[in-house]
């Protein structure tokens, strides 16, 4: 996070910043997530509404 003095505001209220990660590693991370969860949502047989 750029703003120190947001950072420090976070931190203050409890909210733990992680470290910035490169693109490619967390676009692997969210396409992995997805998968997860379409499998979880597929083994309950949930249905959009």
């Amino acid at each position: 996070m750029a703003d120190p003095q947001a950072k420090a505001q976070l931190e203050q209220l409890g909210g733990m910043l992680p470290a910035l990660q490169p693109l490619p590693v967390v676009a692997r991370e969210y396409e992995a997530q997805t998968a997860r969860f379409r499998t979880i949502a597929r083994s309950i047989k949930l249905e959009a509404q």
